[in-house]
């Protein structure tokens, strides 16, 4: 997309997050706090390219103590990794296991997810029959789900875990070679069935679909009226329907403000945290109840 610097800093985090989550100790306290002295530096440069100024992003300093952090952690390791480079369109091949991926429906940048994904299984072997191809990714109709062709010696479980490392990934399906139907290993996060869709909303839409379902709901009370002095079974039975109705979009509607507690205490831990090095002290934080849905929307300035 052309944001040079963001993405040079994500791509070094994610270098120092790869090495991290490979050699499976836990980072001592001064990884953490490069990681996340990265992570605001990251979001700022991200809101800076956002607003047109991304060569204002000052990326340089903590760029140089990502680098530093990795050459110190695997001095042997280089530090920039080859691009993904597309396979041309003649070396589809049919060999290796065929992987099936589906993205999450509310991943965000869908195709830079999957050529990450690609890039992943390249660390496993050889990658080949990508379909569609790389270059659909970049289409905005790119629904999240691609297939390709992996000729590698690890298991399926194996497979799946390094896919699923890049994250927003709901379903692997790891089959085998061609003419191999019995050696599929198919991990879906959710049943097809029950996939959720998920796209945004503007809040004044629905403070406007509040305040006309209130004078609907006024309406239905002038029509019970109605019924009730006119005593006509058909005016009777359409007031019944129009009350149901007007009930059931009234919930729905006051479902679709509801807001997981989550969203607002997700950032909790990193402060909590923060405070707690400042003060030098140990801290165990817990949140419970996440899951509660409240209507976070619609609160006063006073709440």
């Amino acid at each position: 997309m052309g944001y040079a610097r963001v993405a040079d800093l994500a791509h070094r985090m994610e270098n120092l997050l790869d090495h991290l989550r490979r050699g499976g100790q836990p980072p001592a306290d001064d990884i953490l706090q490069l990681l996340f002295r990265a992570t605001d530096a990251l979001e700022k440069a991200v809101d800076l390219a956002v607003a047109g100024r991304e060569r204002e992003a000052d990326t340089a300093a903590v760029a140089a103590d990502l680098d530093r952090a990795m050459a110190r952690l695997a001095p042997d390791k280089p530090q920039a990794e080859p691009e993904f480079v597309p396979p041309p369109a003649a070396d589809i091949g049919d060999g290796g296991r065929l992987i099936q991926i589906v993205l999450r429906p509310e991943a965000q940048i869908k195709g830079g997810r999957a050529m990450l994904i690609i890039r992943k299984a390249q660390s496993l072997g050889a990658v080949h029959g990508i379909a569609p191809s790389p270059a659909a990714f970049e289409a905005e109709d790119f629904d999240g789900r691609f297939t390709f062709r992996l000729d590698t010696p690890r298991t399926p479980a194996e497979i799946e875990t390094a896919v699923r490392s890049v994250g927003d990934v709901e379903r692997v399906t790891v089959g085998g070679g061609p003419g191999d139907e019995t050696d599929e290993h198919v991990t879906p996060a959710e049943s097809a069935g029950g996939r959720s869709r998920h796209i945004r909303v503007d809040l004044r839409r629905l403070d406007s679909l509040m305040d006309l379902i209130g004078e609907l709901v006024t309406t239905r009370g002038r029509l019970n009226e109605v019924a009730a002095e006119r005593k006509d079974p058909a005016i009777d039975d359409v007031a019944i329907q129009v009350s149901r109705l007007s009930a059931d979009l009234q919930a729905e509607i006051i479902q679709a403000r509801m807001t997981p507690v989550w969203q607002v205490f997700d950032r909790f831990p990193r402060l909590v945290r923060d405070v707690a090095r400042q003060l030098d002290k140990q801290v165990v934080f817990k949140v419970e109840g996440k899951e509660i849905e409240l209507d976070l929307q619609g609160r006063g300035e006073g709440d």
